[in-house]
């Protein structure tokens, strides 16, 4: 069970967004790449959708940069699920116009949710309804593709290194 204990909110500070260098906002996609979410979530209860960008870490450092630069929400948690306590950070943009902020500098620098990002990113010119609910039932499909399977790695498509297919070639 996680428990949350603190949140910090902050608003993106658009000069130091301007300022990153190309090195650090791959660096950012990157870290992304291998921690982050992308999410468009149904709200049963008014029928509406709900868009969360997200990244969770137990060492805050790098998190701690990227709320500096992007803003957004930043929780630090304990996690007992696992039958010991640690701590955990998880920084979140909701709503497409904050999370599109974030998505929008490092898209040009994604591999692995780079698909899911321009999905995404469709859904903010999106009007109606019915195809709002076929993003986001795209954006969920995506998500479990990328997946371990009996020790290799289960991909669509080549991917850098001579990996395609789930094997070394």
């Amino acid at each position: 069970m996680a428990q949350r204990t603190t949140v910090t909110r902050r608003d993106p500070d658009i000069d130091a967004i301007i300022a990153l260098t190309d090195v650090e906002k791959a660096y950012i996609a990157g870290f992304f790449d291998g921690e982050g979410t992308i999410g468009l979530y149904h709200h049963k209860r008014d029928g509406s959708y709900g868009v969360q960008v997200a990244i969770t870490q137990t060492n805050p450092r790098v998190l701690l940069w990227i709320h500096e630069v992007f803003g957004g929400s930043l929780v630090h948690g304990v996690n007992k699920d696992h039958g010991y306590d640690y701590d955990f950070y998880e920084l979140t943009w909701r709503g497409v116009d904050k999370a599109g902020v974030f998505i929008k500098r490092i898209l040009p620098y994604l591999r692995e949710k780079r698909e899911q990002a321009e999905l995404f990113l469709t859904y903010d010119s999106e009007t109606d309804d019915d195809a709002r609910a076929q993003i986001a039932a795209g954006l969920k499909a995506m998500k479990g593709r990328n997946r371990f399977k009996d020790g290799t790695i289960e991909h669509q498509t080549s991917l850098p290194g001579g990996i395609r297919d789930g094997e070394l070639h």
